[in-house]
């Protein structure tokens, strides 16, 4: 069984697609790996099928942080320029939207 959980904020807008009668969402979610110098981010491919991707369209937008929950798979293409590329892509079983709460306090605020 593979089930994979990500943590991220969308790089773009989804993309809502039309695929043999069924819909199609597409985004990217950028995941921070490691800590200090060896922080990397990853890009994970996400697809979401089905009514919930019509329903999420219109909040899965550029900079939203979401965990999604799902299955991993690595798909294998030509690039335009001819080289052969990888990439990751998680079909979406599960999708959570987090809430970021911003307070502002002030220094003389703070109670210690």
């Amino acid at each position: 069984m593979n089930s994979c959980v990500f943590v991220g904020r969308l790089g773009r807008d989804a993309e809502l697609k039309n695929v043999n009668d069924s819909s199609l969402l597409v985004f990217n979610v950028a995941s921070d790996v490691g800590f200090g110098d060896k922080k990397n981010t990853i890009w994970i491919e996400c697809n979401l099928w089905g009514k919930r991707a019509n329903t999420l369209h219109k909040y899965l937008k550029k900079g939203t942080t979401v965990t999604v929950f799902g299955e991993l798979s690595e798909r294998h293409f030509t690039g335009n320029d001819g080289v052969e590329k990888k990439n990751l892509a998680l079909k979406i079983n599960n999708i959570n939207f987090a809430t970021e709460k911003k307070q502002n306090v002030l220094d003389d605020e703070i109670p210690f």
